[in-house]
């Protein structure tokens, strides 16, 4: 488990400062570290954090994440993970059960590697597709991919929604994280129930289903399970596509191969 943070200034005016103190809040989700990297719209390249503080920037976005080392424990696999031509950014909280046979794929075609993690390949495959074939993906995820040359951010959860993502938006900011704290820490603002969320509830007495993405918490949404939006950056606008939904995929199996994917599912899980 780890947590991550995404803020994007529609303004250009993020505090390196506040984006460390929302992560912070997440150190029980990833314990073994702590980094955050910042887009400089000016300038066009990434910061590090002494880097955002040091220099007059107009800071466009910050990505941060607290890690739980699981695979590959070296700092080669610390996040946020910078692509090789340094144009993408990954942030990742999750599990890809499958990524060595994805990693295989992309050797075929040429990509080599320098880590033995699986957010490592998460990057190259999203960065080798464009951002697409998330339906080949086999995991746990919540994630946030970065294409700085089309400013353009897409955030995705997987299937069963195991992994959180919450989001926020509105004319100044949108931030996206793994709990409601960091989001609310962002927005130095009192925290407002969503009223119809509660009746729900109360009538209900069980968290309800989050069709339109509603929460606890007023102005505050989730991705659903299986759901990607796209963010642009510069149109300042989101598209929500839930293709990847749970009840898509179990229509596209073989029932009859039922026991041999429980059978593959578990060895993929036991790695």
């Amino acid at each position: 488990m780890c947590g991550i943070c995404i803020w994007i200034s529609k303004k250009g005016h993020i505090d390196p400062n506040t984006l460390k103190e929302a992560i912070s809040l997440q150190n029980h989700r990833g314990p073994n570290g702590i980094n955050t990297i910042f887009y400089d719209d000016k300038k066009m390249e990434f910061l590090n954090f002494n880097q955002a503080l040091n220099e007059e920037i107009n800071l466009k976005a910050g990505f941060a994440h607290s890690r739980l080392s699981i695979i590959d424990l070296s700092s080669r696999s610390d996040q946020p993970m910078l692509s090789d031509d340094l144009q993408k950014i990954i942030t990742y909280n999750g599990e890809i059960y499958n990524y060595k046979e994805l990693k295989q794929s992309l050797e075929s075609n040429g990509k080599s590697f320098r880590t033995t993690g699986d957010t490592e390949v998460l990057l190259k495959w999203l960065e080798t597709h464009n951002g697409q074939k998330l339906h080949q993906l086999n995991g746990m995820w919540s994630f946030s991919y970065f294409n700085k040359e089309k400013e353009e951010v897409i955030f995705s959860r997987d299937r069963y929604g195991q992994k959180p993502l919450l989001f926020y938006s509105d004319e100044n900011n949108f931030i996206a994280a793994s709990e409601y704290k960091s989001i609310f820490h962002i927005l130095a603002k009192k925290r407002v129930v969503n009223k119809n969320y509660l009746l729900s509830f109360l009538m209900q007495k069980k968290w309800p289903s989050p069709k339109n993405g509603e929460t606890f918490y007023k102005d505050i949404f989730t991705l659903l399970p299986g759901e990607t939006i796209t963010y642009n950056i510069q149109k300042n606008k989101f598209t929500r596509n839930t293709k990847l939904n749970i009840k898509n995929f179990v229509e596209s199996c073989d029932h009859e191969e039922l026991p041999n994917l429980l059978k593959s599912s578990v060895n993929l899980r036991m790695r």
